[in-house]
């Protein structure tokens, strides 16, 4: 038998007795030697720790004093931060380093637009913004100041609104990203060369809602009711799941050696140009999976040859697909309540269906 792992009977009677005989074993002083002492801090004191442990900088007329009739300057790099909203009479903030981050905390910087300055004017790289309103300003209300800045720019979580030449311009490599760009009597997003556009939404700008010069990815994106083309981009970009509606012009405009792919255009060219439609495609482009409802005169527009548009829904235009001159070719569309399918000459490679 296993010996018991618990008291024996002796031993816990022995115990009881001991109580019984002695009483409870003895205790401490119970009186406390003084009043309990203060342990939690005030909240000045929690405010001065949280300033002390900030590794940003504040934009403040201390810390970057103001330059050329901009309210603040950033000279060297680092990482800043807004305390508030700002209102310029002339320019906002001017970035004047390299390898920059301002985060406007939620706030809005706003301009007069009859005053030609940016919200922020960018004489550097590397530079991100994020995370607030730039509103109102006479030029962009994000832009940079030519040659070599502005290039490897990030904007990211930004509304820009109501500003005169556009909402941001940007210099190659940059990256904007779920921005909201609306109401600029320009243009609402403009970049250079080798560029990617996400999951912003530009709309009611007076020109094109987004526009791209070279070797750009454009995915993801809202572009309605601007006053030119919805998504506008140059040679060999890749526009893939956006959606372009209203647009005064082409949904989407491209150049020549583009990919243009899984977008919805809805009710562009509203110009009612003979030369748009939803898609405007020229010399090499492959138009693939699009969906393209009710677009004004052509769902799709094929300006030149080389040219592969396969497997589009093209319901509701007067011509589905036109081809200016020949020497593309078309297969596997589907077309649904156009008077004319195809016009104009090109390749039919078999599949192409109209209902």
């Amino acid at each position: 038998m296993k010996a018991s792992r618990g008291w024996t009977v002796a031993g816990a009677m022995a115990i009881m007795a001991g109580f019984a005989a002695g009483g409870a074993w003895a205790q401490g002083p119970l009186n406390p030697p003084g009043p309990p002492l203060a342990s939690m801090k005030t909240l000045a004191q929690i405010h001065a720790q949280a300033v002390l442990a900030e590794p940003r900088t504040a934009l403040s007329a201390e810390n970057t004093p103001g330059q050329s009739n901009y309210v603040y300057a950033v000279t060297n790099p680092g990482s800043y931060y807004l305390t508030g909203n700002l209102t310029a009479t002339n320019g906002g903030i001017l970035v004047l380093a390299d390898d920059v981050t301002i985060d406007l905390c939620g706030f809005r910087i706003e301009g007069d637009p009859a005053v030609k300055h940016q919200g922020v004017m960018l004489y550097g790289n590397n530079v991100e913004i994020r995370g607030g309103t730039v509103a109102r300003f006479g030029l962009w209300g994000i832009g940079y100041g030519g040659g070599s800045f502005g290039g490897n720019c990030r904007m990211v979580d930004l509304r820009l609104i109501n500003n005169t030449d556009g909402g941001v311009l940007l210099n190659d490599h940059g990256h904007v990203a779920r921005c909201t760009v609306v109401s600029n009597l320009g243009y609402g997003i403009s970049v250079d060369d080798a560029c990617m556009i996400e999951d912003n939404v530009a709309s009611y700008n007076g020109s094109e809602g987004i526009e791209t010069s070279m070797n750009c990815l454009i995915r993801g994106n809202t572009a309605r009711y601007n006053g030119a083309d919805g998504i506008e981009v140059y040679e060999g970009c890749s526009v893939e799941g956006n959606v372009v509606a209203y647009n005064t012009q082409a949904g989407i405009w491209s150049s020549n050696n583009s990919s243009v792919r899984d977008n919805v255009a809805y009710r562009n060219n509203q110009g009612a140009l003979t030369n748009r439609g939803g898609i405007y495609a020229p010399v090499g482009c492959n138009v693939v999976g699009n969906t393209l409802t009710d677009n004004q005169v052509n769902g799709i527009y094929v300006y030149n040859y080389d040219t592969v548009v396969e497997n589009n829904f093209i319901c509701g235009s007067p011509t589905g697909i036109h081809f200016r001159v020949s020497g593309s070719l078309y297969v596997n569309n589907r077309f649904s309540d156009c008077a004319t399918p195809v016009g104009g000459t090109a390749t039919d490679g078999g599949g192409n269906l109209s209902f």
